[in-house]
């Protein structure tokens, strides 16, 4: 998905998101029970709904994203000292994703 597009939905993806609250209120009560002690890798945090509400748990927590918007949205509010931000570059190796492709279609 490009970039961009989760760039302009960052400001409002917490509240998009809010239709999937009971979703994510068994991943608030549940994780926390995995990663307590642990060093934790965060991919694709967005404005860090999980990162956020876990961290507590882990030993320290890494949240990572390649939207700047995102992690914009993320650093506006304070974040639990065990949660270091990291950004994360996406890069699409076209020549090999296009093999994997060729490879799938002839097996299927």
């Amino acid at each position: 998905m490009n970039k961009k597009i989760w760039d302009i939905y960052a400001p409002i993806y917490e509240k998009a998101m809010r239709g999937d609250r009971k979703a994510y209120g068994l991943m608030y009560e549940r994780i926390p029970n995995v990663i307590q002690g642990k060093d934790v890798l965060e991919v694709a945090t967005g404005p860090g709904l999980l990162a956020k509400h876990v961290a507590h748990a882990a030993n320290k927590m890494i949240a990572a994203d390649y939207s700047d918007g995102m992690r914009k949205v993320l650093m506006l509010e304070e974040m639990p000292a065990r949660i270091t931000l990291a950004y994360v570059e996406c890069i699409k190796q076209k020549k090999e994703a296009d093999e994997g492709e060729r490879i799938w279609k002839k097996s299927h």
